[in-house]
């Protein structure tokens, strides 16, 4: 739910409101509107495309925004193959070095938040 709280945010802040005695304003404000639900439509249709791959996405729908350490899975002839790359932003590329020069790149996906236990109430650790 927070990132439907960030969307909602990002696009109130870009978006004008209606000044009242200020007709414009009223056009523009209907503009952002449908601005808005086409924006807000496009993040939610990615997000449960996402959801619906386990959370891989296609290189060729897009690659990461920023870079860092991403599992990839790359292709090795017939067989596909899960490892770790570090994407190079700056060059628009994985950096698999040490791996095999032949694997292509077929899918990412950003890495999984680490292990955090359910802490109880009682810190005597009972």
């Amino acid at each position: 739910m927070q990132e439907l709280e960030n969307i909602l945010e990002e696009i109130e802040a870009e978006h004008p409101y209606k000044v009242p005695g200020n007709y414009d304003s009223y056009s523009q404000y209907n503009e952002a509107w449908q601005d808005a639900i086409d924006r807000v439509r496009a993040r939610l249709e990615n997000f449960f495309k996402e959801k619906e791959n386990d959370g891989w996405i296609s290189v060729e729908e897009r690659l990461p925004e920023e870079g860092g350490t991403y599992i990839i899975t790359v292709k090795d002839g017939e067989r596909e193959i899960i490892s770790f790359a570090k994407w190079q932003n700056r060059y628009k590329h994985f950096d698999m070095t040490g791996k095999r020069a032949y694997w292509r790149v077929i899918a990412w996906r950003p890495l999984p938040e680490p292990y955090h236990p359910e802490r109880s109430d009682n810190h005597d650790g009972e």
